[in-house]
C-alpha cells in the first residue's frame, strides 16, 4: 500500500476524497495507520510530514456495470464542516450576524448562531474559503471584516506553528511561521505571556538581561562561534517553560471550546 506524506492544508477527509475512499475513517482506522493514530489522537489535525498509509478502495467502492452500454453516474462529493466562532476581544460572541462564505464556485449566506458560531459544509477537497461578516448592519454594502480562510491549515498543538495559529485565531498578535519546529520568536513569546495571564496560568520569570560587560569580549579570547552560549541556553529554557504542557493543554481547550456549540 502506498504511503502519502502529508502536505500543509491536507486532512484525512481531503485525502479520502482524493484517493477515492468512502471517508476519513477508512484511512484513520485502518490497521496500517496504527502509528498515525498514536501520533495524532485527534483525527482532524495533521502536520506536514506525517505519513498516512493509503489502502486500496476495496470492493465496497466498486460498482458493477455491463459492457457495451452507456452508463450515467451521479458523484456525491464528500464534505467537511467548517466551524468558526465570532467573538470580540472580550470574548463576547457576535450572534445573529449576517455572513457569507465563498468556497470554490459556491456561496453560502446565513446568520451566526448562538455563541457567534459560523457553521457551513464545504467540499472536502477545498483548501481555501472567503468569509465576510456584517457586524453593524447587514444592509451595509461593505462587510465589517473580510477574511481569507486556510481550511485544514491548523497544525497540531505540539508544534510551534500549531501554537501560533491558535493564538492568532484567538486574537493575539502572533505571526504564523512556515516551519513548525522553528524557534519561538519574541512576538510568539509575548502572545504566550498574554495568554497565560488571561487564563490563570503561573507567570514564568524571564531570564535576566545580559549586561554590556557580560556581552563584551576581548579579541584574544578563543571561542568558537558554533558553541551555544549560556544566553541562548537560557532563552531556550525560558521558551520551553513558557510553552509547557500546561500552556499547550490550556490553549487547546480554550481554542476548541471557543468553537463549541
Amino acid at each position: 500500500m502506498p504511503v502519502h506524506i502529508v502536505q500543509q492544508g491536507e486532512c484525512l477527509s481531503s485525502l479520502a476524497a482524493r484517493f477515492g475512499l468512502a471517508g476519513w475513517k477508512q484511512l484513520y482506522e485502518h490497521a496500517a495507520n496504527e502509528k498515525l493514530r498514536k501520533k495524532r489522537p485527534n483525527p482532524n489535525v495533521l502536520a506536514p510530514g506525517d505519513e498516512v498509509v493509503v489502502p486500496d478502495p476495496g470492493p465496497e467502492n466498486l460498482v458493477p456495470i455491463a459492457t457495451g452500454r452507456m452508463h450515467t453516474f451521479s458523484l456525491k462529493l464528500q464534505k467537511v464542516r467548517l466551524r468558526i466562532a465570532l467573538v470580540d476581544r472580550s470574548g463576547k460572541p457576535y450572534e445573529v450576524k449576517r455572513f457569507i462564505v465563498n468556497t470554490g464556485a459556491s456561496e453560502i449566506e446565513k446568520t451566526s448562531a448562538p455563541g457567534g458560531i459560523v457553521e457551513v459544509d464545504v467540499p472536502a477537497l477545498e483548501s481555501t474559503a472567503r468569509l465576510r461578516v456584517w457586524i453593524d448592519g447587514d444592509d451595509e454594502e461593505t462587510p465589517t471584516f473580510d477574511r481569507d480562510l486556510a481550511i485544514g491549515h491548523i497544525d497540531p498543538i505540539d508544534t510551534n506553528t500549531g501554537v501560533q495559529g491558535r493564538l492568532a485565531n484567538l486574537g493575539y498578535n502572533c505571526a504564523i511561521t512556515e516551519d513548525g519546529n522553528s524557534r519561538a520568536d519574541d512576538q510568539m513569546l509575548a502572545a504566550a505571556r498574554a495568554f497565560r495571564a488571561a487564563n490563570g496560568l503561573p507567570e514564568v520569570e524571564p531570564p535576566e538581561a545580559v549586561s554590556s560587560d557580560d556581552e563584551a569580549s576581548s579579541d584574544d579570547e578563543a571561542s568558537s562561534e558554533n558553541e551555544p552560549s549560556e544566553d541562548s541556553d537560557a532563552a531556550t529554557a525560558y521558551a520551553a517553560k513558557l510553552l509547557d504542557e500546561a500552556f499547550r493543554n490550556k490553549l487547546l481547550a480554550v481554542y476548541e471550546s471557543s468553537a463549541a456549540s
